[in-house]
């Protein structure tokens, strides 16, 4: 049933709000029902849509790919600039989840994980 949900949410990707790509992303990853196209286009609408999104839009974003294990470069790259630019918005939540992110498929961002520690 929840793979079926994912083909609309892929056809529908390109119309989604920061704040629907988010929430589509973490419920399918809280689910564990991540399919690489799914995951594919997810990465790169939220690439296309990132100096668009918020602080908690920029850590979900990141902790989603982090709980299926999918260590896409280039979307954590392209979470990095816009995480540092809005560090001071941040609550706590936000800190240890996006440090939890980066550190639980080793990706290291020098200057953001400096910024985070």
């Amino acid at each position: 049933l929840l793979e079926a949900l994912a083909a609309p949410s892929l056809r529908n990707m390109w119309q989604a709000t920061p704040q629907d790509l988010c929430n589509t992303l973490w419920a399918f990853a809280r689910l564990s029902v991540c399919t690489d196209p799914l995951l594919s286009a997810m990465a790169a609408a939220a690439m296309n849509r990132m100096s668009e999104m918020g602080s908690r839009g920029l850590t979900n974003i990141a902790w989603s790919f982090a709980i299926v294990q999918n260590k896409h470069r280039p979307l954590f790259d392209a979470i990095s600039a816009p995480a540092l630019r809005t560090m001071h918005e941040f609550n706590d939540q936000d800190l240890a989840n996006t440090s939890w992110a980066f550190a639980h498929i080793s990706i290291n961002h020098g200057p953001l994980m400096h910024a985070l520690s």
